[in-house]
């Protein structure tokens, strides 16, 4: 076997060894993933019973301006916790479940 052929036989072999590696890396590393996902899920605790303004905004995927129009409109409870105004979640989901119902 020429010299350049033995190079490319070892190269392909390292290349071969590199791959295996990688392969087992990526499990490793997606078992780890898992891991932090179940931890973290455990760590979370109960769901929140209030959310800011803000919060209500990013679940319901609307504005501030128009988290406060539903809140103003009577659709969304509140209630005030020492100085901040907090949403109701379950009056967001209770809004979810009425906005579906009147699409049906």
């Amino acid at each position: 076997m020429t010299p350049a052929r033995t190079a490319l036989v070892d190269l392909r072999e390292r290349l071969e060894s590199a791959a295996r590696d990688l392969r087992r890396l990526a499990a490793d590393l997606d078992a780890l993933m898992r891991q932090q996902q179940l931890e973290a899920t455990r760590a979370a605790g109960p769901p929140p019973l209030l959310c800011s303004i803000a919060g209500a905004a990013v679940m319901l995927s609307v504005s501030e301006r128009t988290v406060h129009a539903i809140v103003k409109r009577g659709d969304l409870e509140t209630v005030k916790l020492g100085g901040r105004r907090l949403v109701v979640v379950a009056s967001i989901r209770a809004l979810v479940e009425r906005l579906r119902a009147d699409r049906g």
